[in-house]
């Protein structure tokens, strides 16, 4: 029987009663199952001088480059694309495909100019950030530094599911805070407490002593609201409760692009403007020490007091929330300003973020005790 009798496994009548839409849901479906020649067989198989739909011609790129056909498929999108340059469409195909094939810089340009047109389209943020954001991401970089830093205590605004509170078992007491009582599908440290109420209002009602008694906390995640001002209030409030030589991260302060960089969300991938209390440590807290890592989906800031409980500039923080609220992110995405303290999201990156950690730790440490 000839490959064309065969229908694509489904049988040549009715495969023949399809119209191009069906034919495409098929197509997909074959796709989805790794199908790889019948899929094609779907998308070409169409009748003599017949020319198959846009929509074909996509799934048939899509499992061309399946069958190892690569400079095949990325030829079709590109003759699809010079049709018609404005269809989002196929310039997200266009993105895949070039992102499977380790053509970084081409599909982080697809992806830019794929946003550029359509700035919700469906997993086109979250695709650019990870051709953004080489290395491990941020959850295995947390997950470093509880296995280097084992934390005595450890503090955490933002918990959502839990997936990064969970990383905390090599602590003695956990706090987590959130203002929303989930269900958490994941086992958490069994010395872990929850508080159900905003950040504010648990730094107003507890205080560090009444919950831990002599202990300090030396490893705060601070993963809140997405807009600056709770950011930069969560990090002061915690680093009341710090240890001297204690770290601090904040998560969510490298937009991959400013459409995500918004005060309102306007995305479903949407970071907010919490890059602002970056920017706000750098220029008025120069007592820290400040590393940036740009691991997927939004970078984290890692940051080392040595003083506590004295280096809170309340009048600073006041007037620069008033200043800085209206501006908009300044930055091309995914090219970071010259005065970020980038700390390479790599093996030896994160080996020299994590030793000079340790050994910041045990400075200040000691410098507290010689006080």
């Amino acid at each position: 029987m000839s490959a064309n009798d065969t229908g694509a496994g489904i049988g040549q009548a009715a495969l023949s009663v399809l119209d191009d839409t069906e034919r495409v849901l098929l197509a997909q479906l074959y796709l989805a199952a790794g199908s790889w020649r019948e899929a094609l067989e779907i998308c070409t198989n169409v009748g003599a001088g017949s020319r198959p739909a846009r929509g074909l011609r996509l799934c048939e790129a899509r499992a061309r480059f399946g069958m190892g056909d690569r400079e095949d498929a990325l030829a079709i999108v590109a003759e699809l694309s010079g049709e018609r340059p404005d269809d989002v469409l196929v310039t997200y195909y266009e993105s895949q495909l070039l992102m499977q094939s380790a053509r970084v810089d081409a599909a982080r340009g697809a992806l830019r100019e794929l946003v550029s047109r359509a700035p919700d389209f469906p997993g086109a943020l979250q695709a650019l950030a990870h051709v953004t954001f080489p290395g491990p991401p941020y959850r295995e970089v947390l997950r470093r530094l509880h296995v280097e830093l084992r934390p005595d205590v450890y503090l955490e605004v933002g918990v959502e599911h839990g997936t990064s509170l969970q990383l905390a078992v090599h602590s003695r007491m956990v706090l987590g805070i959130d203002p929303v009582a989930r269900p958490l599908p994941r086992e958490l440290p069994p010395t872990t407490r929850l508080f159900h109420m905003t950040s504010d209002a648990f730094f107003e009602s507890h205080s560090r002593s009444g919950l831990l008694g002599d202990a300090r906390v030396e490893l705060a995640f601070i993963d809140g609201m997405h807009r600056f001002e709770y950011a930069l209030r969560d990090f002061h409030n915690a680093e009341r409760w710090c240890a001297p030589g204690a770290t601090l991260v904040l998560h969510d302060c490298l937009p991959v692009l400013d459409v995500a960089a918004v005060r309102d969300r306007r995305t479903t991938f949407w970071v907010g403007d919490t890059w602002k209390a970056l920017e706000f440590l750098l220029l008025h807290r120069r007592d820290l020490f400040v590393a940036v890592v740009p691991t997927y989906p939004s970078g984290l800031v890692v940051v080392q007091t040595d003083q506590p409980e004295a280096a809170r500039d309340n009048a600073a923080l006041d007037a620069f929330c008033a200043d800085y609220a209206p501006i908009p992110y300044p930055y091309a995405g995914g090219g970071w300003p010259a005065h970020y303290p980038l700390i390479e999201n790599s093996e030896p990156g994160l080996s020299a973020l994590v030793r000079r950690l340790a050994e910041g730790r045990a400075r200040a440490q000691g410098e507290a005790l010689a006080r």
